[in-house]
């Protein structure tokens, strides 16, 4: 429930978990207050790292739990204005990959890198995954690495402002070689 949606409560993000092979869920922290769409990622060090939209103006926050998802650490912002949802994917260097929409001209997707798990971001190198997309409906990335060192980033777009027609709406995906990337971050 959120005031987006016209729900009568203010958005949080919630880790949810089962102790039955997902038969049945229960609350098991809140991540963050007025903060949705939320990604996560569990880090070679034991911690989770969380990417939550904020409701105050859609950018990208940040957050770590030390205890498996029990408690959170305070925000941090990762991103401008107008730059959400984020994908959070662990490169095969340990390297984070941050991958977002980006909702401001030019329109499309971005990504940024952390080389110390989330705690500080590449920003001056922001990777743009596409930046052709007609109007502010774009994005929600998603990154997956593959075995064979490739990378795969799909987000989609639309040609019309009306989101819930659909009309002109198309799948970008890029397929790419997790070391090129890698090239500008070494």
């Amino acid at each position: 429930r959120s005031w987006r949606s016209g729900g009568s409560e203010p958005v949080s993000s919630c880790l949810l978990r089962s102790d039955d092979d997902g038969m049945s869920w229960r609350k098991y922290s809140v991540v963050a207050e007025d903060e949705d769409e939320a990604a996560f990622l569990i880090l070679p060090d034991g911690r989770m790292l969380a990417a939550l939209r904020s409701e105050k103006d859609s950018h990208l926050s940040g957050s770590f739990s030390n205890d498996m998802g029990r408690n959170w650490q305070p925000l941090k912002d990762l991103t401008g204005p107008s730059q959400h949802p984020a994908c959070l994917t662990l490169l095969h260097n340990g390297y984070v990959l941050l991958s977002y929409g980006y909702r401001a001209p030019p329109y499309g997707a971005r990504g940024l890198i952390s080389e110390d798990y989330g705690r500080t971001w590449l920003r001056d190198r922001e990777i743009i995954f596409g930046d052709d997309a007609p109007n502010w409906d774009c994005g929600y990335p998603s990154t997956i690495r593959l075995n064979s060192g490739k990378l795969v980033t799909a987000y989609y777009s639309t040609a019309k402002r009306d989101s819930y027609s659909c009309e002109g709406a198309k799948l970008n995906v890029l397929i790419y070689e997790e070391s090129e990337l890698l090239l500008n971050f070494e």
